[in-house]
């Protein structure tokens, strides 16, 4: 990802615009992009994606990752709980990080229905 960010950035910088490469979020910024210059860098940023191609896959998140995110969404089950609001019971861990790729299981999923705002003000989400 590093060396695409940086092929990018170096295609926008050719074309005349500065760019600062953030790699550890992964992005890139345009300091002070004029409102009026927005579509113009638009087009061109398109030109450079179709000439690089798309961007490689984010990296598999670590074992430690997906069990710290999944300890944090137990506890924002116990809390979605305890301010009223009925959730699922989580997986095992084993099947949380099973189904990782396919859409992990949430408590927010079983708020459908809800006021949503409220129970994120009350729990926020981890993340």
């Amino acid at each position: 990802m590093e060396r695409y960010l940086l092929a990018q950035a170096a295609c926008l910088e050719e074309a005349g615009w500065v760019v600062q490469v953030d790699l550890a979020g992964r992005s890139l910024e345009i300091p002070d992009l004029p409102r009026d210059q927005q579509s113009v860098f638009a087009d061109v940023k398109a030109g450079c994606d179709l000439e690089l191609g798309e961007p490689p896959p984010p990296p598999s998140p670590d074992e430690a990752f997906i069990r710290d995110f999944y300890d944090q969404l137990v506890a924002s089950k116990q809390c979605l709980e305890e301010a009223g609001y009925p959730v699922s019971d989580p997986p095992s861990f084993d099947a949380f990080r099973e189904s990782w790729t396919s859409g992990p299981w949430s408590p927010y999923l079983d708020l459908a229905g809800t006021d949503w705002e409220d129970a994120i003000d009350a729990c926020p989400q981890p993340g």
